[in-house]
Order: structure tokens, then sequence, then C-alpha cells
């Protein structure tokens, strides 16, 4: 591997490095003698110009050092040993100042023209004037030496070394794995090749491999190259026997062994799908089996051929991306559902290398492929087609703006069972994945209930929506219903209600906020709260999802409250202070009012709410 630098000046590191036994590759870099902190890019690239994605970044911070007088060198004159040895106190080094005294602090750069690494990879002398370096030799040996210096490139001393890397020492697969092929097929598109190399994965020549087939009448071994050439390759072709399915052929060198995977196979007439082909999943787990059969023209099941699996468009993961086809010719993979709604699908298709390898043959292989559609979320929302979008207080069809909404239908949300009702204001505009548009306008959420399989959705509708009619589209995690004409009315006062004491009131409270009940009832001539919706624009306007401020703004229309059809003196409609799509109008009962139930209603612009009951004692 080379290794490159953005600034060498700042950061010293070994122009080449080699990987060990299992792959990995160590960089030892030491940083220059900087005045100043400074940075450096560090590159790794191979042979064939592939390089990181991202390059090693290094921070080299600047420090002082002693001056020494002399620099002596106190370990041996030659350093030999075998790549991958790290031999301790490699390098001892003594260093005195003027007056002939060990000299302490002094910054110590030990370099060399092979692949040798140091630790530390900067030294500096102790109170004895003495620094200790350990070295680990690496690829690609040689001879070459090591010096050390008071900077970067600078020589006090030098020290041979010489590295050996030593003979056979791994026994590496290079190509022909994973091949399949009819009957009779010679594969000679790829012979099987095995290198046998040192630990520097250089090739070690006239070393003998051993080729072998399991079960040995899979196929019959050709073209055997035992000995190891110039660069360490030994090779055979395969001609594959007339026993369907897997088999291995094993390269063995000295205890060694490497195997190669490959299958004998009829051509494929048809891929189907065992499974059904379209289902539905639950979010966050894992599907059946996702099984696919391929059949040979007698209809009978190929095994040991490749199929691929892979996500077309949509969500989710495969457990598998490529199985083989067992005894029976069926191969299968799992789907892992997502967490958010959505559709899937997913092909099954014979694997490329297999039908290339058929088509080598002379046997004419189509490309095969089934397809699954997965449904992993909400069903479609499907709104009541009387009484859908309704007043949230008094039911009636109808939407007004900056008022409580409601939402009756099937399909509306999922995994649901009671009452979700986040907190506010302001309110999510999306609540379990359900969300609400009015002509483009995001709605707040202000609860979704689903009470014995009936489903509801409480929304504000926005203050921007124009009255007229209105395109509602309503989302189920995903899956979208739209739905036009909803009406979107100017007004549309509605009263809201409570049940208490085995009745259905008005919700009203007295002056002091204690709730109207009829264990608690109004009173003649008492001024009475009552709490609406569907009041309409406001005289000072209050935004979307925003709380009624205070001092309360009143209402554009002004209010008609009605007592058994009578109209009573009122104080004004405002929008309640602290809360969304709540409306509030003080009035006074008349004093001459009778004890018993007494009928209330309210108007505004022309409309009115349903009638209410208020208990009134004298």
């Amino acid at each position: 591997m080379i290794v490159e630098v953005s600034d060498p000046q700042l950061l010293i590191c070994p122009q080449q490095v080699g990987a060990d036994s299992a792959g990995r590759v160590s960089i030892v870099c030491s940083a220059g003698p900087v005045r100043a902190n400074g940075f450096a890019a560090v590159h790794l690239r191979d042979g064939a110009g592939r390089a990181l994605l991202e390059p090693f970044r290094v921070s080299v911070l600047s420090s002082g050092s002693a001056v020494a007088a002399s620099i002596e060198l106190a370990s041996p004159t030659i350093l030999r040993g075998k790549v991958g040895d790290t031999i301790e106190d490699a390098i001892r080094v003594h260093a005195r100042g003027l007056n002939g005294q060990p000299a302490a602090g002094v910054a110590l750069f030990p370099t060399s023209d092979l692949n040798v690494s140091f630790s530390p990879s900067v030294g500096v002398t102790g109170f004895t004037g003495e620094a200790v370096f350990d070295a680990t030799l690496g690829c690609p040996g040689g001879n070459g030496l090591i010096r050390v210096g008071p900077y970067p490139g600078t020589t006090s001393f030098a020290v041979a070394v010489e590295i050996d890397a030593g003979g056979a020492a791994l026994l590496n697969k290079l190509q022909g794995d994973g091949q399949v092929g009819a009957p009779g097929q010679r594969l000679s598109s790829q012979a099987l090749v095995v290198t046998v190399t040192n630990l520097c994965l250089q090739g070690v020549q006239r070393e003998t491999v051993a080729w072998s087939v399991n079960p040995p009448e899979a196929a019959t071994l050709e073209n055997v190259i035992s000995t190891t050439d110039a660069k360490g390759r030994s090779s055979v072709l395969v001609r594959l026997g007339a026993r369907p399915g897997p088999f291995t052929v094993t390269a063995r060198h000295q205890g060694r062994t490497q195997v190669f995977n490959l299958r004998v196979a009829p051509p494929a007439a048809g891929l189907s799908a065992i499974t059904p082909e379209r289902f539905s999943l639950p979010r966050g787990t894992t599907s059946d089996p996702l099984t696919v059969e391929v059949v040979s023209a007698e209809g009978l099941g190929v095994p040991g051929l490749g199929v691929d699996f892979e996500i077309l468009e949509g969500p989710g993961a495969l457990t598998d991306t490529f199985t083989l086809t067992g005894d029976n010719g069926q191969a299968s993979t799992r789907f892992l559902a997502p967490n958010a709604y959505g559709q899937t699908r997913v092909r099954a298709t014979l694997n490329g290398t297999a039908v290339a390898a058929l088509r080598e043959a002379g046997i004419e292989q189509q490309s095969l492929s089934a397809e699954f559609l997965i449904i992993t979320g909400g069903r479609r929302p499907v709104i009541l087609p009387a009484g859908g979008f309704v007043n949230g207080a008094s039911f009636r069809a109808g939407w007004t703006p900056g008022s409580l909404g409601s939402i009756f239908g099937v399909g509306l949300m999922e995994d649901i069972d009671g009452v979700v009702a986040p907190n506010g204001p302001a309110f999510p505009t999306t609540v379990r994945g359900v969300g609400v548009t009015i002509n483009g306008v995001a709605a707040p959420i202000l609860a979704l209930a689903n009470v014995g399989g009936r489903e509801q959705i409480n929304l504000q509708i926005p203050f921007e929506v124009q009255p007229g009619p209105a395109t509602v589209v309503v989302n189920n995690n995903g899956t979208e219903a739209v739905y036009e004409g909803v009406p979107i009315n100017a007004s549309q006062p509605g009263i809201f209600e409570v049940n208490v004491q085995g009745g259905r009131y008005a919700a009203a409270l007295h002056a002091d906020y204690r709730l109207v009940a009829p264990s608690d009832p109004a009173r003649p001539g008492e001024t009475i709260l009552l709490f609406v919706t569907g009041m309409g624009s406001l005289q000072t306007p209050v935004a979307t999802n925003q709380p009624g401020p205070t001092p309360a703004p009143r209402t554009a229309f002004e209010p008609v409250v009605g007592i058994d059809d009578q109209g009573v003196t009122n104080f004004g409609g405002y929008y309640a202070p602290n809360f969304t799509t709540l409306y509030q109008i003080n009035f006074q009962l008349p004093e001459d009012i009778t004890t018993g139930d007494h009928r209330v209603s309210v108007g505004a612009g022309g409309e009115f709410s349903q009638t209410a009951i208020l208990p009134v004692r004298r």
C-alpha cells in the first residue's frame, strides 16, 4: 500500500506499508519539527489506484525541545528480524550537552528507508540523557538503514537493518469460486486459482498444492498445475459431472486449505413465488419466509442455483440478498418491516452468474424473476358518507376556521385503543403518523380516539382556510385519502356539552368558575359563562395553533343567546384565554326564570347551534 502525506514536513510517514495475515494495515507516523500547530492529511492507496474514500486527518502540535552537543548510539549497529517482529529496545541513544553531561529533553527522530515503525515515533531523552525506541519490522522486507537525528531526515548515526519476509505463509483464493454450470460443462471461463505467498503477499515459487473434489463423482479436475509459478499461483480446470447440486474443490498446502464452492445445475425453466405475492405486515416485525421455486422444464426443483433478492422500491430490509436453492429448488429470504408505514416491492431473480455460466455452455437460459408487494402500515382512511366532517361540539356537518372540527370514519389510525391527546397548545400536526391538510394547510391535531372501533380525529380548522368547499387530505401513516367539497362555514356555533349526574348539559360555569350542574344549578339573574366553538374570525386575529391571549379578543360576529327561544342579555363572544378552538360567551339569566331544565342556544352570523340543557333553580 502506498502512503501519501499532504505536508511531509509536518508529518513524517513511511512511503509504503503492507498488510498483516489478517489483512490489516497499520501506519506509524511521526511529527516534524514544527514551530506552530498544523494539520496533515494521510492518503492510502493500493497498486491498482484504489484509495480510501476519506483520508486520515492528523493534528500536529508544536513543542520546544532541548539541544544536544552529541548524540551517540548505545545499541548494536545492525538490526535483524522477520516481518511482523517487534524488537524491544532496538535503538538506544545517549545525548550529551556542551558540558559533556547527559542532556534531557532532546527530541530524536528515527526514520528508515524500509517499512519500519518506531515506538515512540518521536523520542525525548530523560534525565539520564537516554532515549529508547522499539522497532516493528514490516513488509516488503529487505536490507536498508535506520537513521536517527535531532530533526526528521537528519542523521546523527545509522543502523543497518535486515528484514526477512519469510517463506510460504499464506494460501489465498484468487478466482473461480461460486461458479455454476450444466452437467458435462467444463468451467473454462474461470480456472480455480490459488496463490502461495509470504506474509507480505509476495508469491512463493515451486511450492506444491494438492487439489481434490468432494464428492469425487461431482466433477473431474483437468489441466492441473500443482507447482506454483513465479507469482505463487496454482490452478485447475473443472469439468462438471452428471450429479446435480453443490460440491466443493479443495486446495491444500502444508496444512492450509482453501475451499471453492461450485454447483452443477440443469437449466431452469421457471421461477415463481410460493408464498403470497401480496401481503401486509405490521411495522417493525419480520415476515414469514418469502419463498420462490426454481424448476426445470420437467417441473422438478433445481437445486444449488443462486437467487438474488432485492428491494426495488420502498422501505425495509431483507435478511438475505443471495441464497441457494435447496434440494427442492426453493430459496427464501425474510422481510424486515420498517417502523414507518409504506409499500415495498421485492424482486427475486435467478443469479446472473448462473445464467451466464449456462449460456456459455451453449444452453439458452432465460433471466427469470418473481415479485412480492409488501404493505407495511396504515389502512386507507374511509370517511363516513354522512356526518364524517363535523363541528367538534354540535357534531353537525361542516367546519369553521379557528374552531374545533371532528372526523369520523374507519382506517383513520393504527394501533390506538382509547384516546391519544397530545399536550398543547401548540399541538402537533402529525400524531402517531396521522395528519390532515385542508386546502393544503396542515391542521393541528388535538386528539385521536378509537373507542369500541369508532375512530375519531379532533383537529383545529386553520384560521387561514377560507369559507367555501375545501379539499381535505387524511393521511394514515403514509396512506392518503382525498375528499373534495367539505363545507367550510364563516360561522357555525356549537355548544360544548358535558355528561354529569346522569344527564348531558351545556358546558357552562358560574362566575367563580364552578361547573353548572343539577347539584349546583344556575340562579335567576346570575351571569353564566358558556363555552362554544364555531364562532369564526376574531376582531383581533390569533394565529392558528396558538392559545387565546389575555385580554381575550372579541369575535367578529356578535353572538345571540337564547333561553327557551327567547333572547337574553349577553356581554359578547370572546376567544377563551389559554385555550385553542374554545370560545366563551357571558350572558345573564332573566330574574323571572323558573326552576327546571331550560333550553339554551347560540347564534352568530345567521347560523345557530344545537340546543343544550341548562339546569336552573330559584
